[in-house]
Parts: C-alpha cells; sequence; structure tokens
C-alpha cells in the first residue's frame, strides 16, 4: 500500500515561508477548491489527535481514529493528483494547498518521532498504523525532496509546461494562433531552457519519482492539445514544430 504521506511527501518541492496562522486559515482561493479544504481539515483532526495521546489507552483510541482519517487522506490525495488544472490561477491555488497541507504535517511529524520513541506508550494498534500508512517514510521522502536541487529543477520545467498549456488552450481560430504566436515562442524557450538546465550533469536527467505524475500528465495533456489543434486544422507548422520541441 502506498502510504497517503508519501503521496503528500510530494508537496514538498518549493519550500515557501508559510506560517502557522498560514496553515490554520487558509485562504478565500484554498477555500474554492472542496478537495484541498477537506485535506486540510483531515490534517488538522490528525495533528490534534496525534497530540492527545499520553498514554496506551489514548493511543489504543487515537489509532482507531487516525485509520479513519488516513483512509479518508489516501482518498483525497489521489483525488487532488487528477483535479483539472486549466489556468495558472488554479495552479497556483493546488500548489498553495499542497504547501500548506505540507505545512501542517511537518508541524506533526516530531509528535509521530516522540511517540515512536516510547513504543507508542505500549499500543501496537497505534505503531502499525504509523507503519501501514508510511508515515515516517513520507515525511523521510519529504525531506530528501525539498533538499534536491533535482526536485526543484524538474518542478521548473512543470509550471514551464503549465504555463505553455495555458497559452495552448486559448487556440481555438486562425486568428488566436496568430495573436498567441509570440507567447508561444516565449513560454517554449523557456520550457527548454529548463530542461536543458534539469537535464545536466549536475542535476541528472532522470526525472524524480515525486514529479514523474505531473509530468506525465501535462505531456499528455500536451499531446492531446496538439491532435485538437490538428483536427480542427489550425495546427501550423511552426505551431506543430514548437510544441513538439516541449515533449520529452
Amino acid at each position: 500500500m502506498r502510504g497517503c504521506f508519501t503521496l503528500m511527501a510530494a508537496a514538498m518541492l518549493l519550500p515557501l515561508p508559510v506560517t502557522v496562522a498560514d496553515a490554520e486559515a487558509p485562504s478565500e482561493e484554498l477555500q474554492r477548491c472542496p478537495v484541498c479544504t477537506e485535506l486540510l481539515n483531515q490534517a488538522r483532526q490528525i495533528d490534534r489527535i496525534l497530540r492527545s495521546v499520553s498514554d496506551r489507552e489514548s493511543a489504543d483510541k487515537a489509532a482507531d481514529e487516525l485509520k479513519v482519517l488516513f483512509d479518508r487522506m489516501q482518498g483525497l490525495c489521489c483525488q487532488l493528483e487528477t483535479l483539472p488544472v486549466s489556468t495558472p490561477e488554479d495552479a497556483r491555488m493546488l500548489s498553495d494547498s499542497m504547501r500548506t497541507l505540507t505545512h501542517i504535517f511537518q508541524s506533526y511529524i516530531p509528535v509521530v518521532e516522540r511517540l515512536m520513541e516510547v513504543n507508542a506508550y505500549g499500543s501496537e494498534k497505534l505503531v502499525n498504523v504509523f507503519h501501514l500508512y508510511k508515515v515516517r517514510d513520507g515525511y523521510s521522502a519529504g525531506q530528501q525532496q525539498e533538499e534536491s536541487p533535482r526536485v526543484l529543477a524538474w518542478q521548473e520545467v512543470a509550471d514551464s509546461l503549465e504555463v505553455l498549456l495555458y497559452h495552448v488552450r486559448k487556440l481555438n481560430t486562425a486568428e488566436a494562433v496568430n495573436q498567441q504566436m509570440p507567447h508561444l515562442r516565449e513560454e517554449v524557450q523557456r520550457v527548454e531552457q529548463r530542461l536543458q538546465t534539469a537535464r545536466s550533469d549536475e542535476y541528472h536527467r532522470e526525472i524524480p519519482e515525486s514529479c514523474r505524475t505531473q509530468m506525465s500528465a501535462l505531456h499528455q495533456e500536451l499531446r492531446n492539445e496538439i491532435r485538437r489543434l490538428s483536427d480542427s486544422g489550425l495546427l501550423t507548422d511552426e505551431l506543430a514544430d514548437l510544441l513538439k520541441r516541449c515533449q520529452l
């Protein structure tokens, strides 16, 4: 089973100076995404439950409650990975949400570590929950990702592809193609520059596991847009060449 915290660790890509107040009071942007809002609410419940554990009895009780919450969060994380992102504002909203979630997650990892140090007060149920949902594995993976220049480099490639796709989605007429070409040339050049950086010897060529799903989804959408433009007769030679340069 892939733990929900292993999924959440993928959010630790671009560290932000998020404060505790930010984590406790999501912005209006975040509240417009029901999946994001529920994830944050579930994370806060987990934080509260973990901090309530003080003996074997409360540890056993927490294990039952946490299992329900972790199951729910696992499903929500999967939903979050497939949410449609049609504008740069959507992308920023999802990114902000995941970073806030990461901040909450990081804040209670020390509590998990403390509980593991005392063997969860003898609660085998709670220890099993931590292992089943890979809470500590996800934290370790997240730390490595946050510190990895390779992950940051590939995330910049993904961000550039998001912006490029934003412009490509606007291409519904021949006039729109002509109007958007300057933006497209600019964005394609930016994608190529960032791809060159991500594939340099310093960062290695292989896409990190945490970025692979996102990159795959972006390139699938790019292929779909190329097909749409071709079917509608809007795929000029120059446009086809530009978009082809952005495919891995």
